[in-house]
């Protein structure tokens, strides 16, 4: 360890970039700002889970502990991000975040000022985390940048007002998971959600959509960017989020000018298609979860091509699930899903990603074949130059029909 006197000859920002390279990433570097790193996080674990950040965490309460001077350095970096992960940790933490530091005395700053990131885990031992809490929670970190809550337990509309209206106090929030669970019957689309909430610096936007309300149709998103969806159905209830509300795709038609990326998953979607360069015109990035949408077929429009979309994505679709005795589904959807994306209407496409293989598909069976149709749909994505990953590996036709065998091609129905 470098001297106590010896800090005092370097400049704070000597010091400062030292602290940042033995704690960091710090949230500068570590907030979810786009679907791709969104996906990506889905894979790794939770960070109150991680032995990295762990280890992260004790290294910034090392630099904390060793003097008031570098104290004074180290704690806005040793609360740049929170998680809890007991009920106990959850349940104090307002009132540490309450507090001033000691060694603050000159210009004294509560430790909530110097959060920027808050993750809420969705863990039964850690109990619900209500709306009231992240209400107080945002309240007393007004410079949070990152947000995630993706289950935030409501006893009412009047809860949910208040959360909306200390998220609009967040002027420094760029990156923004959320959803609701209700207590007790969620609300229908005719109920007064408001009141309007601004949030004029959120770019990156992940909602999960489970209650037959719109949580984000009296929302303002001037900025917003990059935008993620999960629709799912409430359990017992045969409930078709898309299908039953249109606010949703209201919503995408509002924003989806100015995505540069969009994911969707959903439990069902209405039997059209999305029409990527009606909704999306500046779209580079789609990632879709085919197994939900195997009645959407993407479209650019009849006579005008999307010449901005260069990557599509298919989270939870391996090519070997493609397979005709793995797959428990008819494979026609994913056939006219697949098919629909041409060169001819994305001229622009340079890559069409399936998810990494599950572990269960790593043997390959040699009695499982892939469907004669997919053959000639590789040959002419190669042909055009399109690449063709599994995961973050690239792969080729000539490598796939080494690993599995093809259904002959008189098996095609056309």
């Amino acid at each position: 360890m470098i001297p106590h006197n010896g800090s005092r000859a370097l400049p704070l920002e000597i010091w400062e970039m030292v602290i940042k390279e033995v704690g960091g990433p710090f949230t500068g570097e570590s907030m979810v700002l786009s679907v791709e790193e969104s996906l990506a996080e889905r894979r790794c674990p939770q960070p109150s889970s991680s032995s990295q950040s762990q280890e992260r965490l004790k290294m910034r309460l090392t630099v904390v502990l060793t003097c008031r001077q570098w104290a004074w350095m180290g704690i806005p970096y040793l609360y740049d991000e929170l998680w809890f992960d007991t009920k106990f940790r959850k349940d104090s933490l307002p009132s540490i975040l309450r507090k001033t530091p000691a060694t603050f005395t000159k210009s004294p700053r509560s430790y909530g000022e110097y959060v920027k990131t808050v993750r809420c885990p969705v863990d039964d031992e850690v109990g619900p985390v209500s709306g009231t809490f992240l209400k107080a929670l945002a309240a007393l970190c007004p410079n949070l940048r990152a947000l995630v809550a993706p289950s935030i337990n409501l006893k009412s509309i009047s809860e949910w007002k208040l959360v909306q209206r200390s998220l609009t106090d967040l002027v420094h929030l760029e990156s923004l998971e959320i959803g609701l669970k209700w207590k007790s019957a969620p609300p229908t689309n005719k109920t007064r959600i408001g009141p309007q909430t601004s949030l004029t610096s959120v770019r990156f936007l992940k909602f999960h959509y489970d209650t037959a309300s719109d949580l984000v149709r009296c929302w303002q998103l001037p900025v917003l960017k990059e935008l993620s969806i999960q629709a799912v159905s409430p359990e017992g209830q045969g409930f078709h989020p898309f299908g039953y509300s249109s606010q949703l795709f209201k919503f995408i038609d509002t924003y989806g000018i100015r995505l540069s990326a969009l994911s969707i998953t959903a439990t069902c979607f209405p039997r059209s298609s999305l029409c990527i360069a009606g909704l999306c015109r500046d779209l580079t990035f789609l990632s879709i979860c085919p197994w939900e949408l195997r009645s959407m077929p993407i479209s650019s429009h009849t006579h005008e091509p999307h010449r901005g979309l260069q990557v599509v994505a298919f989270h939870s679709l391996s090519l070997p699930q493609l397979c005709v005795r793995h797959s428990s589904y008819h494979l026609s959807p994913f056939q006219e899903l697949l098919e629909s994306i041409s060169p001819q209407d994305f001229p622009t496409l340079v890559k069409i990603r399936f998810s990494e293989r599950p572990d269960a598909h790593r043997v390959i069976d040699t009695k499982a074949c892939l469907p004669a149709w997919l053959k000639p749909l590789m040959r002419q994505w190669e042909e055009c130059g399109i690449v063709i990953q599994e995961g973050d590996c690239p792969t080729s036709l000539e490598k796939v029909a080494k690993e599995f065998i093809f259904e002959p091609e008189t098996d095609l129905a056309h």
